[in-house]
């Protein structure tokens, strides 16, 4: 039984690091990974312990990463009912599925983000949080003030003097709406 455990745990495909797909692979796991918030990648071992909770008018969603996968863990459908009515759904919910360490993030999907790749010349690159607060504006139908708004450097070019942003952007009313309800809700989010 030990030997068939241990085989299981075994890759079905292994490759020299520096063959083609051996390099494939490497680079392939990197992008995905990258694609993951950090504070969430932290450890394989606390990323379950993350509930992640997405509001939408529709439904509060509930997922949890197990198994480097993304898993639905409960459903709360918003159609029906009152507000008090879904509070009280949502802390049974929140009671059966929370665990005493958990982390609680508010899950934004992409239709509640608006997320734009624009190109900059390379010398934004050192306080690119206040140019792209500054440009705001030119890039979204929203005004820095408006939004909350993160990025990441994608590419530099220091031939042609440029940085490629993917930038990210939600609007703050709907975010500070959702982090309301959480705090009335008695979960209050420590990360977005």
């Amino acid at each position: 039984m030990a030997n068939k455990s241990k085989a299981a745990r075994q890759p079905r495909f292994v490759f020299d690091r520096n063959s083609p797909p051996g390099r494939f692979w490497r680079w392939w796991s990197g992008e995905l990974a990258e694609l993951i918030p950090h504070w969430l990648r932290q450890s394989a071992g606390s990323a379950g312990n993350t509930l992640l909770v997405e509001i939408d008018p529709q439904a509060i969603v509930l997922r949890r990463w197990l198994q480097d996968k993304l898993s639905e863990q409960g459903r709360l459908d918003l159609q029906s009912g009152d507000h008090a009515t879904h509070g009280i759904a949502f802390q049974a919910l929140i009671t059966k599925l929370r665990k005493r360490d958990d982390q609680i993030a508010l899950w934004l999907s992409d239709v509640q983000c608006l997320v734009k790749q624009i190109e900059l010349p390379l010398a934004a690159a050192e306080n690119l949080r206040q140019v792209l607060s500054f440009e705001m504006d030119r890039h979204t139908p929203f005004k820095a003030d408006q939004v909350y708004f993160d990025f990441r450097i994608l590419q530099r070019d220091s031939q042609n003097n440029r940085i490629s942003v993917k930038l990210v952007a939600a609007p703050r009313s709907a975010v500070d709406a959702s982090l309301d309800l959480l705090m009335r809700w008695g979960l209050p989010a420590q990360a977005i």
